[in-house]
């Protein structure tokens, strides 16, 4: 441990996590269906996985990284200020539709569904508490959440949220299994698919609930249940490539593992192509949606009209009767009457505003 602690300072070996958040292995999610302490299976496709903010708020963190990716395209910045708004605005809709009056359906996975105020009895039950008091708790910018509110922001979103925990396992590479004997590993495991396949036609947010001290942490000294959530997203097609063919996969199943990741982030590319040039009044992702260049849609306006009233002052200004008689001008005959006023230019007025994103 003191030698590992000395490489990572001199420099010698990558931290487990960067400045970014970014943890630096990749993992790999195994098709098993059984529960055991032990596995072996089939790897189905790789993922990396993001930090977020550990403050009572992290599945909302999580959440709105993930929203923020497939919306934009790109990594969320992790303003803590823009990070925090948007999370507060998720917490408020899970909120929304677990208290609406009309009581909608909810759907979960598969075809089963539930009433909004009978998820709210069952989490509230569950919690020792009414459901107001549950409700009003779970405003709170730090109270937790779980199951009950990633359940009514897919409904709100009209997006699948899919759920893995970590599984210490031997993960066989795609295709065939190998023959030689392997080691075991951190491995991920889909528990839950929320919101599939009735809204799979919007890509999935992929979060991951595990022990916060991931990942550093042995198998024996994980959690029964998780305390902490983090976000994931599918490696690049050539990153999967690689990590299948150094785990010695044969090059069929690593061309085919790849056209199959590559087919997905097409999709997610098009989705969010789709969703710049036409965002949708009845999601929540306009929230987060962001111009080509970092910019809101707000502050480009703001910008237009800064850089207008120059251009309308240049114009004007070459004018003879914006600023009145020139020097030249003789003027009305003396006694004629006053002297036209003088006219002043407008004040330029300068718009505010910051690039990252929509603030709520």
């Amino acid at each position: 441990m003191r030698v590992a602690i000395v490489a990572v300072a001199l420099g010698l070996e990558r931290p487990l996590i960067d400045t970014r958040g970014f943890l630096r292995d990749i993992y790999p999610v195994l098709d098993v269906e059984e529960e055991k302490p032990f596995q072996r299976a089939e790897t189905r496709c790789y993922m990396r996985a993001r930090q977020v903010p550990g403050d009572g708020a992290c599945l909302f963190h999580a959440l709105s990284a993930g929203l923020w990716y497939t919306t934009n395209g790109t990594h969320h910045p992790m303003d803590r200020k823009m990070l925090r708004e948007q999370s507060l605005f998720l917490r408020a809709k899970a909120v929304d539709v677990l208290e609406d009056t009309r009581d909608p359906w909810l759907y979960m996975g598969d075809a089963e569904r539930l009433r909004a105020s009978k998820l709210l009895a069952l989490a509230a039950e569950q919690c020792g508490q009414s459901p107001r008091d549950y409700c009003h708790k779970l405003r709170k910018p730090h109270a937790w959440g779980g199951g009950p509110e990633i359940v009514a922001l897919s409904n709100a979103m009209r997006r699948p949220i899919h759920v893995y925990e970590l599984l210490w396992a031997i993960a066989d590479p795609p295709g065939k299994t190998p023959t030689a004997p392997r080691r075991a590993r951190w491995c991920l495991k889909c528990i839950a698919e929320f919101g599939s396949p009735r809204f799979d036609r919007k890509p999935p947010l992929h979060i991951l609930s595990c022990d916060s001290r991931f990942p550093s942490l042995s198998p024996e000294q994980m959690l029964d249940q998780g305390n902490h959530f983090l976000l994931l997203f599918e490696c690049e097609p050539h990153e999967a490539a690689r990590a299948a063919a150094d785990e010695g996969a044969d090059l069929d199943a690593v061309l085919k593992l790849r056209a199959q990741v590559e087919r997905r982030a097409i999709s997610r590319a098009k989705f969010v192509s789709d969703h710049r040039t036409n965002p949708p009044q009845s999601d929540l992702a306009p929230f987060f949606a962001r111009t080509v260049g970092g910019s809101s849609r707000l502050d480009l306006w703001k910008l237009s009209k800064l850089l207008l009233w120059p251009a309308l002052l240049l114009c004007a200004a070459k004018l003879p009767w914006f600023w009145g008689p020139s020097a030249d001008d003789p003027g009305p005959p003396s006694g004629s009457g006053p002297k036209p006023a003088r006219r002043h230019a407008p004040r330029v007025i300068a718009f505010g505003g910051g690039g990252g994103g929509a603030y709520f």
